[in-house]
């Protein structure tokens, strides 16, 4: 045994030497080396630096009763560009409540492989908290943390009067005649979604303080907006029975019945003349008082300020609200301001988020000759 092992050892050796003066590859002498190829560097993991929703618009129809809204969702950081098939990134946002889909398809990534845009729906008051991104070999979470914001920049009303003139077009005489018209435009440029409650709209005129005391015109405190109920309802008695429209085709209705009941006692002629004011006549009125009150009722419904809104996050909202008007009192400060949008409008707003409400004011947009 021991005689077969020298051999052996013996051969081991001679064919390690030999690997070892055996060039792997032939040279020339004087040839340069060529160089080896470094090792690809291992590509970089995933990482999330920061995230944004950008809620989508919506039209101004489907609005009115729209519970959910698509949002886009940019997800910045560095990483992405070791990943090869964006087809198996996956997303999840939390909270997840009311998301589809789940989880959530990528739309794209940036040149430059530093953004990933995704897109969902989710409830309108949607506050994101999370979000997870899933690439098949790696996972990353990112928290957005508490939303806050400075609501007095970042969040802007407008208010503006709107002449009567035209609100008696828009809604009728009407609601013309018996309210101020303020149009407020707001927008939201918060990372939360804002409600704005109608109770806590209120309008102050700027010479308020020069008001007669005890007198019938002098107004104690801020102007609040009404209802849509209560303006509807104002809107219908006039169509009925205030308005001029009304009282005219009243009386001629009024006049026609009472023609017909005592024509016995009348020749023929009062019979053709009662036939044609109760016929051809109310016609041709109606052809020249045109009836836009259906018109008119879907513009103050569907333009109205509701008992709440809400303005999505880097959203805008135009509504109308309405306070109340005195005819006797039109000479008068408070009127006046009014009339010329010499005022300012006390308004309310509820974050989607644990901060507490917040009272702001807003100056109202004064008319060129008001300036």
């Amino acid at each position: 045994m021991r005689s077969l092992q020298l051999p052996i050892m013996r051969a081991l050796v001679l064919i390690s030497s030999l690997l070892l003066t055996i060039p792997l590859l032939p040279q020339v002498a004087g040839a340069p080396v060529p160089p080896v190829a470094a090792a690809p560097l291992p590509a970089a993991a995933p990482k999330i630096t920061s995230v944004v929703v950008f809620p989508q618009a919506t039209s101004q129809t489907t609005s009115q009763a729209a519970t959910t809204q698509d949002f886009v969702l940019e997800i910045t950081g560095t990483g992405f560009a070791g990943i090869a098939d964006m087809s198996s990134v996956h997303i999840a946002v939390l909270p997840a409540t009311g998301v589809t889909p789940t989880p959530i398809p990528v739309l794209s990534r940036s040149l430059d492989n530093s953004k990933i845009l995704a897109q969902f729906t989710a409830p309108a008051n949607y506050a994101l908290e999370e979000v997870a991104l899933s690439t098949g070999s790696s996972f990353v979470t990112f928290e957005t943390g508490t939303l806050s914001c400075d609501f007095k920049s970042k969040v802007q009303l407008t208010p503006q009067i709107v002449p009567k003139k035209q609100a008696g077009d828009k809604y009728g005489n009407g609601v013309a005649k018996n309210f101020h018209a303020i149009q407020l435009s707001i927008v939201n440029e918060c990372p939360m979604a804002i409600v704005v409650p109608l109770g806590g709209i209120s309008v102050v005129t700027d010479h308020q303080a020069e008001q007669p005391v005890d007198n019938a015109c002098t107004e104690k405190g801020s102007l609040v907006a009404f209802s849509l109920d209560h303006v509807t309802s104002i809107f219908s008695a006039d169509r009925k029975l205030t308005g001029r429209r009304a009282i005219y085709f009243n009386s001629v209705q009024a006049l026609a019945t009472i023609g017909s009941a005592v024509e016995p006692f009348f020749a023929h002629g009062f019979t053709q003349a009662v036939a044609i004011l109760g016929g051809g006549f109310t016609t041709a009125s109606k052809e020249l008082l045109v009836d836009m009150s259906a018109e008119q009722l879907q513009n103050l419904t569907s333009q109205s300020f509701g008992s709440t809104e809400q303005v999505a996050s880097h959203g805008s909202l135009q509504k109308f609200v309405f306070v109340r008007r005195s005819e006797k009192c039109k000479e008068k400060p408070i009127e006046t301001d009014l009339s010329t949008g010499q005022f300012s409008v006390n308004w309310e707003l509820s974050p989607a988020s644990a901060e507490a409400p917040k009272t702001l004011n807003a100056p109202a947009a004064k008319p060129a000759a008001a300036k």
